[in-house]
């Protein structure tokens, strides 16, 4: 029997005549038959698969998923297999292969990708491992440390109420204007601290209000349920700019956001919109003995409407009642300035009269800055109502 060796790393020269020299090999088998003539034999040695991680190229974001990729290769040619998985904190090297984390996710062929989902909200760092094995059993590692990025928060300050516009495009007097926060959101998924309001500017006569608990210029919402990502604004009659700013804070980063239209109109002349009976039905035929009541049922005012809101936030509209007997001298009706009907008593005219009813509102402002009146008024914006009364 032929006796064999294996040596490793060893070169072999032939002693016999047109010796040459032999290729090393990291394993050899020698068979000597005869005294100075030996015969090489070497086997195959299989190398590991090399890998890498690539550093990724985009921002990673918490909250979202991120694509790993690697960079593998067998020496032999062979299809290289890779298996993921994570821990988190940083990656202590050095790094033993016994240490990884189980596998979580193998990598298509064709693929070298892993998708990396960063929690949200979370900034601690991710070791990511992947294992790379060939066809015949070996295996290599790689290891990188992936952090992630901090995306500012985006504040968006929004109108809730009201939700009209007078035709200037601009709030009207008297609006308590709800200001939302709710829309603002943190890209990475990060919960938002509390929200800060500010007043940044307002027009010079706005009676700055100071409620404990609130900005100084904000007031309670009117809702039974208090939501601490909505603030009111009431300007009452204060008619100008204003301007708030929102502050926006994930916790490492604070975003703030101005609402530059916020803008309230001048005072509007006050229109009478509707009466009972309506004014066309004019000439009224009563007989003597009958009464009549005239009433203004409804007057469009951003001061002083009609019916007036029961906050008591605006002032209340004011009449000037006129009567006039068969083209007479209009005589003015003591007492009923904050009355919005008259009643013609039966029993006061004789048949044949006519008698003429008007009425004037106002809403307090003699000059009105703003001229044009309410989107709803009628044409010409009548600022006061005349019937006609014929006695049979």
């Amino acid at each position: 029997m032929v006796p064999r060796f294996h040596v490793p790393h060893l070169l072999i020269r032939r002693r016999a005549r047109g010796a040459r020299r032999l290729a090393t090999s990291p394993l050899v088998a020698l068979a000597c038959v005869l005294p100075g003539a030996c015969i090489l034999y070497t086997a195959p040695v299989n190398s590991k698969p090399i890998v890498s991680i690539v550093e990724p190229t985009t921002p990673v974001v918490r909250g979202q998923t991120t694509t790993i990729y690697a960079q593998a290769s067998d020496p032999e040619g062979g299809y290289v297999t890779l298996s993921w998985s994570t821990s988190m904190g940083e990656c202590k090297p050095p790094v033993d292969e016994r240490a990884i984390p189980p596998s979580t996710f193998v990598s298509l062929p064709g693929d070298p990708s892993f998708p990396l989902a960063i929690p949200a909200g979370d900034q601690t760092p991710i070791c990511v491992y992947v294992v790379a094995r060939d066809p015949e059993g070996a295996t290599s590692f790689a290891w990188r440390m992936i952090t992630s990025s901090n995306q500012p928060p985006v504040a968006v300050l929004t109108v809730l109420e009201p939700t009209t516009k007078t035709r200037s495009g601009k709030f009207e007097l008297y609006s308590i204007i709800h200001l939302s926060a709710a829309m603002s959101h943190d890209p990475d998924g990060d919960p938002l601290q509390p929200f800060t309001f500010e007043l940044e500017s307002f027009p010079p006569e706005f009676p700055l209000p100071h409620v404990p608990g609130l900005p100084p210029g904000f007031v309670e919402c009117p809702s039974s349920t208090p939501n601490p990502s909505v603030i009111c604004l009431d300007v009452g009659a204060h008619a100008g700019l204003y301007k708030v700013k929102l502050t926006a804070n994930d916790g490492t980063t604070m975003v703030t956001t101005d609402q530059p239209s916020l803008e309230v109109d001048d005072d509007h002349p006050p229109c009478v919109k509707e009466t009972a009976p309506p004014t066309i039905t004019s000439p009224l035929v009563l007989d003597p003995s009958s009464a009549k009541t005239f009433t203004v049922v409804q007057i469009l005012d951003d001061g002083s409407p009609l019916p007036t809101p029961s906050s008591g936030a605006n002032a209340r509209p004011t009449f000037e009642w006129t009567l006039r007997r068969n083209g007479g001298a209009a005589t003015p009706v003591a007492g009923y300035e904050a009355q919005s009907a008259l009643t013609l008593p039966g029993d006061t005219y004789a048949s044949g009269d006519v008698v003429e009813v008007s009425v004037a509102i106002s809403d307090g402002v003699a000059v009105h800055p703003q001229q044009l009146c309410d989107l709803g008024c009628p044409a010409g914006c009548p600022q006061s109502a005349t019937w006609t009364v014929m006695y049979r």
